[in-house]
């Protein structure tokens, strides 16, 4: 998490619509200090509808330029 006042934060909201009007909205922040695991489990976190599901075996693979 946060460490050293230095962080990132994320907001990712989710509107669900019927008939053009907005029935729902969802709205998940959160704090990272850049940690791609961290962040990647937050959104799946979010995608998921805010629900826990637990996240395994997450590897960042950089391409090289």
């Amino acid at each position: 998490m946060a460490r050293d006042g230095y962080y990132t934060e994320y907001t990712l909201t989710r509107n669900v619509f019927e008939d053009h009007d907005r029935v729902r909205e969802n709205v998940h922040t959160f704090r990272s200090n850049d940690d791609l695991r961290e962040v990647l489990e937050d959104m799946t976190y979010f995608l998921n509808g805010c629900s826990f599901q637990y996240v395994t075996d997450l590897e960042s693979v950089q391409e090289k330029v």
